[in-house]
């Protein structure tokens, strides 16, 4: 999406990203509805080291740490597509651009984000944009994302895809201009050592010849290969997904982004029509949604409006949890609530409405839900079984350490630390020292 410092080269390498700390280790029991296939159960979860070690009706008798929220327990969600350190920088409406390579190269877009971006830059404080963008993304829900960081991040909070563990490499810049070195270096890497490969391709306006174009070079590159995800893909048609679809590739889908800069987004419904997995995500927040639960919302109403009738809020559900799973490389671990797989979860509130026939209040069903909470809505946040972010009254007791952070007029908390105490930042702090050399800090939270 963004353009690249030369600090930041084109090529991601994955051993310079960032995790989370280590995993909680004490049993717990965490009770709500959850929301899991077969459909949402009042369920107790029991977790340790990370891991969801059972689903039970009963309470169960070995956890240390018992925990009944009146909410819905959904899996954490997962951003498979977003430039956290730029999401510092207050939101850029942008303009009518024919592809991405035009507005990088808009006087004001140089003014209002690359500059503020080189100020970080300059006070060696990337660091510290990194979390401030990662915070944004956890109080949205998501629990791990793919960002393409530059330089050594913090690991103090949310999953990051490019961490080697993960098995993913990235390529940023026009796929015209990659080198056959780097060309082959990646394409020798996919299916061994990198399970997924993400490209930026057909990023700008369907008409637009350079962005009709990169598909086609993307195959002549010979990427059209199994674990290669595209990244927007504004321009592609039923022929181009068909191609996807053969080829075990994926689609990372960022509306309100594509919306704001070109005037138009992917073809979703062609892509699904032909079988290839979606993933949404915000993309950045220069552009895109402030964080998941926004993207969805956005995303859901961009669809309901032009396909009526065609995607359900389930739908949307998929594209954050399971599809993105997918896309990830990491379904085996994230992306549901089973047993066996990664205890990261987000907690909300059951929002209520005013039936029309009856008069009466009405909980929302969970995927309705979802698309309605916003991040004063969210319980608890866990990451590896921590709870990293939420209300005060729950962090106080369950995080180790925790600080305030506010979200609009509505008081919550975030632990920017590891289960012992250790590295902690306080979550004030951090935001001074982005505010001493920023024109303007971007809020936390920009609906």
């Amino acid at each position: 999406m963004l353009k690249r410092l030369t600090i930041g080269l084109f090529l991601s390498t994955s051993f310079l990203m960032a995790h989370p700390c280590l995993a909680q280790q004490t049993p717990w029991a965490l009770h709500g509805t959850v929301v899991a296939n077969g459909g949402p159960q009042d369920k107790w979860i029991s977790f340790q080291h990370g891991k969801i070690t059972a689903i039970s009706t009963e309470k169960p008798g070995a956890a240390k740490t018992f925990l009944e929220l009146d909410g819905y327990i959904y899996p954490g969600l997962i951003d498979t597509h977003n430039h956290v350190h730029y999401n510092t920088i207050p939101q850029w409406k942008g303009s009518d651009y024919a592809n991405r390579y035009h507005w990088q190269n808009d006087p004001e877009y140089l003014e209002k984000v690359d500059y503020p971006f080189a100020r970080q830059v300059d006070n060696r404080l990337v660091s510290d944009s990194i979390l401030y963008g990662e915070v944004r993304s956890v109080i949205g829900g998501a629990t791990m994302i793919q960002s393409n960081y530059h330089e050594a991040a913090p690991k103090q909070l949310i999953r990051n895809l490019d961490f080697d563990e993960y098995h993913t490499e990235a390529y940023t810049g026009p796929i015209g201009k990659i080198s056959d070195e780097d060309a082959k270096k990646l394409g020798d890497h996919l299916g061994k050592e990198t399970a997924r490969l993400f490209f930026h391709i057909a990023e700008g306006k369907k008409d637009d010849t350079t962005t009709q174009s990169e598909f086609e070079i993307l195959g002549k590159k010979g990427f059209f290969k199994d674990g290669v995800v595209v990244i927007h893909g504004i321009a592609l048609g039923p022929a181009d997904f068909k191609v996807m679809k053969e080829k075990h590739m994926f689609l990372v889908w960022s509306p309100r982004s594509n919306m704001r800069l070109y005037g138009e987004t992917s073809d979703v419904p062609a892509a699904v029509d032909a079988g290839v997995t979606v993933a949404l995500s915000p993309d950045w927040t220069v552009t895109g949604s402030s964080n998941m639960l926004d993207e969805l919302r956005f995303a859901y109403g961009y669809l309901t409006k032009r396909y009526p009738g065609k995607f359900t809020p389930q739908n949307m559900f998929d594209m954050v949890t399971k599809n993105a799973a997918l896309v990830a490389g990491v379904d085996k671990e994230l992306g549901a609530i089973e047993v066996g797989m990664d205890a990261d979860f987000l907690t909300t509130k059951k929002l209520t409405f005013v039936d029309k026939k009856t008069k009466l209040d009405q909980t929302y069903e969970p995927y309705d839900n979802l698309l309605k909470v916003a991040p004063s809505d969210v319980r608890l946040v866990f990451v590896k079984g921590r709870p990293i972010y939420g209300e005060p009254a729950l962090m106080s007791k369950y995080a180790v350490h925790s600080t305030p952070i506010k979200i609009g007029a509505v008081e919550k908390q975030i632990a920017i630390d590891c289960e012992d105490g250790s590295n902690s930042i306080d979550y004030g702090q951090l935001e001074s020292r982005l505010k001493s050399v920023l024109p303007q800090l971007a809020p936390v939270y920009e609906p």
